[in-house]
């Protein structure tokens, strides 16, 4: 496992506070916070879990590709890379 700056660790979880954004053709949609265990993933930007969508009341609409919040309508459009 690699923290965000690349230095290793050994049997550790690295955690990190964060938040981030989520943009639709320039318009932002939401801002979250979330605790991150930072994991080399490859190419990916992020990888949300089930517990973050369950917390936050998203729900996952895969014919659609998107996660839908049922209380406050927020949809956030995902893509598949």
């Amino acid at each position: 496992m690699k923290p965000g700056d690349g230095s290793t660790l050994s049997g550790e979880n690295y955690v990190v506070n964060s938040s981030f954004c989520v943009y639709s053709k320039g318009s932002l949609l939401g801002k979250f916070s979330l605790d991150a265990e930072v994991l080399d993933i490859g190419k990916k930007d992020v990888i949300l879990g089930l517990s973050w969508l369950v917390e936050n009341g998203f729900m996952v609409n895969t014919q659609e590709r998107c996660l839908r919040n049922v209380e406050t309508g927020l949809v956030i459009p995902c893509s598949v890379r």
